[in-house]
């Protein structure tokens, strides 16, 4: 009878780490690698925010004819060349219908409201006459993806994928402050 249960204490306690074990096998995938693409939550700052070093200058000669046209010659949105340099700029392009573009574009039009000082510009990708060269220009790759452009038009950072509400505020904060 001891020996029973001193077997059942065993198989209890090879259970319970086997549970243990599996649990955490569960959130470090959900941590570090969920196969799932449509919750990749995966952000690229384009700075070390700490350190404040930017890495790329966004540079549009706004004094050509049509206010369109950059100093390569590219197509550019008048939204975009008016407030560049000017005032901190939102860049989001999206494929509508797609899970992750319609969440991250409700997030991007609901903090619009709360940001009167900043140029939040969305651009369907099915239209590109709206936003001309600016995807080449930005170096778009997969929608959605978002540029914030500070207001000396330096691109602080850009997120290719889902990014939630909560930490797109928070980078828009941060954005008014350089």
């Amino acid at each position: 009878m001891i020996e029973g249960v001193e077997m059942m204490r065993r198989i209890f306690r090879l259970s319970a780490v086997l549970l243990c074990i599996g649990l955490a096998t569960f959130i470090l995938a959900g941590c570090f690698g969920a196969s799932d693409d449509s919750t990749d939550t995966s952000t690229t700052p384009a700075t070390a925010p700490s350190l404040g070093a930017t890495v790329s200058t966004i540079a549009v000669a706004t004094t050509a004819v049509s206010g369109l046209v950059d100093k390569d010659g590219r197509s550019l949105p008048s939204l975009f060349v008016n407030a560049l340099g000017q005032r901190p700029i939102l860049v989001l392009f999206y494929v509508p219908g797609q899970v992750d573009d319609e969440k991250v574009l409700s997030a991007a039009r609901d903090l619009q409201s709360s940001f009167g000082g900043y140029t939040f510009l969305m651009y369907d990708y099915r239209v590109p006459s709206a936003y001309g060269d600016l995807s080449n220009y930005l170096s778009v790759n997969y929608p959605p993806e978002i540029h914030l452009i500070d207001r000396h038009g330096n691109e602080q950072w850009s997120w290719s994928g889902y990014v939630d509400k909560a930490s797109l505020n928070q980078s828009l904060v941060n954005l008014g402050r350089y």
